[in-house]
């Protein structure tokens, strides 16, 4: 008897283990790079491709907000923008002042590969644009070609309504006592840059160890009907596998 209910109990924690270990990791979109755009057509249509299907399918994303996009006006695309925000399934995040590439040091490097002082002034200056003409601070920080150094961890600190940052770095933010969400990279979306790669994301999904969330980056401007048919195929796999889909923020307030 006491045998027999050993083996249960035995065959019982193997399943829960099994369980436990085949538990669908919660998914963050990093979707980068929107610009605003002046005239009759205020958004691209591949962003409103995109972030129709999303709200169709109730999928919570993050977008990117290039923040020279903010200082023109465009009274269509921020009321667009404090719509989206407004309904919960889109979290707007700091992608820095611009999307190009400075000197320093005899190199050209992104804005965040480079000086403090220009960080900071990039920095800040989206910060403040997003409250001026969007209402509301944002709260999440990834940057352009996710160059970073420990200068971005210090520019990070200095402002309270951060909160996550986005392929940062875990020993610069540490150094800099920035006590806020650093969420790195375990799989890609697109491979190589701008190409959703169904095959090569579902082969490195199977290999596992991925953790309890994945942050997913994509370009959606950049996605054709190829790439976007394979985009749609990566949401259908990881709805299959029953991941639930967060933003930055909301993950960090449950963590």
């Amino acid at each position: 008897m006491h045998k027999t209910l050993l083996v249960c109990l035995l065959s019982l924690s193997f399943v829960l283990n099994i369980q436990a270990a085949e538990k669908a990791p919660v998914v963050i979109l990093k979707l980068d790079d929107l610009w605003g755009q002046p005239g009759k057509k205020f958004l691209k249509p591949r962003w409103e491709r995109v972030t129709k299907f999303l709200a169709e399918r109730k999928l919570k994303s993050s977008i990117g907000i290039v923040g020279n996009a903010l200082e023109t006006d465009k009274p269509e695309f921020y009321k667009w923008c404090k719509e989206k925000h407004e309904s919960g399934l889109i979290e707007f995040w700091n992608h820095g002042y611009t999307h190009g590439k400075v000197e320093h040091n005899g190199k050209k490097v992104g804005v965040f590969a480079a000086g403090y002082d220009l960080q900071l002034d990039y920095f800040s200056k989206t910060q403040k644009l997003a409250k001026e003409k969007l209402g509301f601070a944002f709260n999440t920080f990834g940057s352009p070609f996710n160059s970073l150094n420990q200068d971005t961890a210090k520019v990070l600190a200095t402002d309270l309504d951060m909160k996550v940052w986005l392929y940062g770095r875990d020993s610069y933010a540490k150094k800099s006592n920035f006590k806020a969400s650093v969420l790195g990279r375990k799989i890609n979306l697109e491979n190589p840059v701008h190409n959703p790669n169904y095959e090569k994301f579902v082969a490195r999904y199977k290999k596992g160890n991925l953790g309890e969330l994945i942050v997913i980056q994509g370009h959606p401007n950049g996605w054709d009907d190829k790439r976007w048919a394979a985009f749609v195929k990566i949401i259908d796999f990881l709805q299959e596998k029953g991941c639930e889909f967060t933003t930055p923020i909301e993950w960090h307030n449950k963590k």
